[in-house]
């Protein structure tokens, strides 16, 4: 859905941007899965865990390690505060955060990504970075017209700034004359 244009040229052409509906949650094969109960928002990935069934975190964390083959497991954290922001530590707000799940690595999927040990920490820190981003609605897209005719749509551009996200490396060169001066989507919106 667009969410505004940028510019309207003489020419007939109109750049179109759009936040992304991306969630790399759903859309990318992650090493880590993350079991989280934050009700009325469906956070992490797909599970068959029922808070209900557990009393405590730990008992969940005992139940994951106990029927997956877990190599790394941390707890997840989220701040909610106008937004959403999770991370493997606590926030120092306790009226707007608190623990909402787990994250894990297990050996299957370690083995099938061939990520090895000494890696897992920091895939895992890009991965929740990466899912805050889509929290944030801070994924974006485009569409190119020209005479009103849509020739080109793409997104999954990771950040507002076009120049660092990708997308200039994706238009056709002739279309980044409208990007001068441009360092924030979100200020053009």
């Amino acid at each position: 859905m667009a969410i505004g244009n940028y510019k309207l040229v003489e020419k007939g052409i109109r750049i179109e941007f759009f936040q992304d509906d991306y969630n790399p949650r759903k859309k990318m094969e992650n090493l880590t899965k993350m079991v989280c109960f934050y009700p009325p928002y469906n956070l992490g990935d797909d599970h068959d865990y029922y808070k209900s069934d557990y009393n405590t975190w730990e008992e969940l964390a005992q139940a994951i390690l106990s029927s997956e083959n877990v190599l790394l497991l941390k707890p997840l954290y989220v701040y909610d505060h106008s937004s959403i922001t999770i991370s493997t530590t606590s926030f120092t707000y306790p009226w707007d955060s608190g623990q909402i799940g787990w994250i894990y690595i297990t050996k299957e999927q370690a083995e099938r990504m061939r990520t090895p040990p000494d890696k897992f920490e920091e895939v895992m820190e890009n991965e929740i970075k990466m899912y805050n981003t889509y929290l944030a609605r801070n994924i974006y897209g485009l569409n190119i017209y020209e005479d009103g005719e849509l020739i080109d749509s793409c997104g999954g551009f990771v950040g507002d700034n076009p120049h660092t996200n990708g997308m200039l490396e994706y238009i056709d060169k002739k279309y980044h004359v409208f990007f001068e001066g441009v360092d924030s989507i979100s200020e053009v919106i």
